[in-house]
């Protein structure tokens, strides 16, 4: 497992400070989504890296200081190809999905240039909560989407006759410990 140190100062490198030290960055984004996909997404990536095993057993006698290293630099090279390759790919590949799409049902260009950063952000932030939920389901075994779904909040009944029972037995242990244990005589020299 990654340290979530050295994950967190990556996912602090790439995705706070926005620095790319592997892959270009393009000046324009990648398509004119808003960006809550693109976030979605890279948290499901740092779930993933969290869960992967980057340094191997063989070098575990090295100084700390080289683990958290080695595991740094290849959870920023993760993020980074994630990121700045998978996802910008599959981005403007929805983008002209939706656009040729919308086009070809009969909408104008007008209108779909009006409502474009709803229609990209909508369809970008269930792709990338989908990812989200598949590497959940992945990492997480007893992760159920049915227990996601129904919440269902705990009962607790409350049975008279078993809490009765419960505070005669309490009673009855104190009252043998109180019964077997006997003023001993003290001996004085």
């Amino acid at each position: 497992m990654v340290k979530r140190e050295a994950v967190g100062v990556a996912f602090f490198f790439h995705g706070i400070i926005g620095v790319s030290f592997f892959v270009a960055q393009d000046k324009d984004r990648c398509s004119p989504a808003p960006v809550l996909g693109s976030c979605i997404f890279m948290i499901a990536i740092v779930l993933l890296a969290m869960d992967m095993e980057i340094y191997s057993h063989r070098y575990m006698h090295l100084p700390l200081w080289i683990q958290f290293a080695v595991e740094t630099v290849s959870t920023l090279a993760l993020l980074e190809f994630c990121t700045l390759v998978v996802w910008c790919v599959m981005e403007r590949l929805l983008h002209h999905a939706v656009r040729l799409a919308l086009v070809a049902m009969g909408m104008s260009m007008e209108l779909y240039l009006a409502w474009e950063w709803w229609l990209l952000g909508i369809s970008t932030t269930v792709l990338a909560c989908s990812f989200l939920t598949v590497i959940k389901m992945a990492i997480v075994p007893d992760f159920s989407i049915k227990n996601f779904i129904n919440l269902k909040k705990p009962t607790v009944q409350l049975n008279l006759d078993a809490y009765v029972n419960m505070v005669n037995m309490n009673h009855r242990e104190k009252r043998k410990r109180k019964n077997s244990k006997s003023p001993t005589p003290s001996r004085h020299r």
